[in-house]
């Protein structure tokens, strides 16, 4: 699944664009989750202003645009959670047969083989 947890906005200072233009480019991309994660204001001491953060007066703005965004697009949401749900089927039915395939390959059965087991337990387990 193609994800992007990490998009900063204009008022990180370091950023182009609308934040709407990330949201419509990230779905454009085929991405399935877009975070932002714009720095976060901090007061420093002596009045300095950072040039990497937003400043406080930006942060109701910044959850504002947000959240109306999220609500806007949220109508997408149950495909969403339906390609997750299909993603998730195949993840596990990749997982199982990677696991076959390692049980096979190893030409032991650590997993299931009791004598194997017991004897790994009386040497290695609590004493």
């Amino acid at each position: 699944m193609k994800a992007n947890y990490h998009t900063h906005t204009t008022r990180c200072q370091h950023a182009f664009g609308e934040d709407r233009e990330y949201v419509e480019e990230a779905i454009r991309a085929g991405l399935r989750i877009l975070g932002f994660s714009d720095h976060c204001p901090w007061i420093y001491q002596n009045d300095y202003v950072s040039n990497i953060r937003m400043t406080p007066q930006e942060t109701d703005g910044y959850f504002a645009s947000l959240e109306k965004l999220r609500k806007e697009y949220e109508k997408d949401i149950p495909a969403v959670y339906e390609i997750l749900k299909n993603g998730s089927a195949v993840a596990q039915a990749e997982a199982a047969q990677t696991l076959h395939d390692v049980r096979a390959a190893m030409k032991i059965n650590y997993f299931e083989d009791a004598e194997l087991i017991a004897s790994q337990a009386s040497k290695y387990g609590d004493k």
